[in-house]
């Protein structure tokens, strides 16, 4: 059977992932989108958790703001259902740090006993396996990832004037992607740098991981990340020095299917948030699923990013980050 699953957010995402879930084989069996202005091909529901304990979906894709996340993941879980949500987990400017990581680690703690799948939408990671194929990357003790560095550029959004917004809104996509090469990588606060400047927010530290080796010492690896805004967009990578572009393109089917590109070379990956979807929906199934960032991923990249912007918070100088990225 498809699986039956609930949408709730934005219209304009709501649109776009009923789009994915149709393609890959799910029913859309209800919307609950914060603008009903237009409306919807699917029934609607003003009230998410009505719609939840009315329709009692297998699954819920949750796109709301990161302030309303939190609750409706929770009714998700409470009424049974699978969750797919926005990164980071949770985010409320109005929460201290503290009260964001606790909350996000109960509702994960929640979706392990009740034996359901709590992972988040990080696109970039479906891109693991083709970007260790192009780096040729491995698991032993010589080889791995070593140096990661990403470039996230946007078009300029109206109205959006703090360049510490970039980090809360884009930081989690890098973060995941890291955890997607690095598996288990945890940040080296001591070192870690933050620093915002007009067009970009620049940060560099140093992560460790168990090694895959028993006994063997942890995995380093150095991390630079530049998130901005550009007139022309930009998705740019770096694994162990090899640069490697990411390019949407728009396809008349409505996906964005991305290209990664290394000189060139240049390799068709697929639409990364389709391929999140399909993920979902294999978990659903019990059926083997591509990458995906599941609940431990997500908290681990949502604390990642709680630090971050503690030390974002009162940033003035430029750190000077590593890899070519930074320059």
């Amino acid at each position: 059977m498809s699986p039956r699953i609930a949408i709730i957010g934005p219209r304009s995402a709501t649109a776009q992932h009923a789009l994915y879930l149709g393609m890959e084989g799910a029913e859309v069996v209800g919307v609950s989108p914060e603008d009903l202005e237009h409306e919807p091909t699917v029934p609607a529901f003003d009230s998410p958790q009505r719609m939840l304990e009315r329709l009692r979906p297998d699954g819920v894709v949750v796109l709301s703001d990161g302030a309303t996340r939190s609750r409706y993941i929770a009714a998700g879980l409470r009424t049974g259902c699978h969750v797919l949500c926005a990164s980071p987990l949770i985010y409320d400017e109005k929460l201290s740090p503290f009260e964001c990581l606790e909350t996000a680690t109960r509702l994960c703690r929640r979706s392990r006993e009740l034996d359901l799948d709590l992972c988040a939408i990080a696109p970039y990671v479906s891109l693991v396996p083709a970007l260790r194929e192009l780096a040729h990357l491995g698991l032993g003790p010589t080889r791995g990832v070593w140096s990661f560095a990403m470039r996230i550029l946007r078009s300029p959004i109206d109205g959006r004037t703090d360049p510490r917004s970039w980090l809360a809104e884009e930081g989690s996509h890098p973060l995941g992607l890291l955890l997607g090469l690095v598996p288990g990588a945890r940040m080296r606060e001591e070192n870690a740098q933050v620093a915002v400047e007009p067009d970009a927010c620049r940060i560099a530290f140093d992560c460790h991981a168990p090694s895959s080796i028993a006994g063997d010492a942890p995995h380093q690896c150095a991390v630079s990340i530049v998130l901005g805004e550009a007139e022309k967009p930009l998705v740019e990578v770096e694994v162990n020095g090899l640069r490697i572009a990411c390019i949407e393109r728009a396809a008349t089917d409505g996906t964005h299917p991305c290209y990664l590109r290394v000189g060139e070379h240049e390799e068709s990956c697929g639409d990364p948030a389709q391929a999140t979807i399909r993920s979902f929906l294999a978990r659903i199934r019990r059926d083997d699923a591509g990458p995906i960032a599941d609940a431990e991923q997500a908290l681990t990249s949502l604390r990642m990013l709680l630090r971050l912007l503690r030390l974002g918070s009162g940033s003035t100088a430029v750190p000077a980050p590593g890899g070519a990225l930074g320059k």
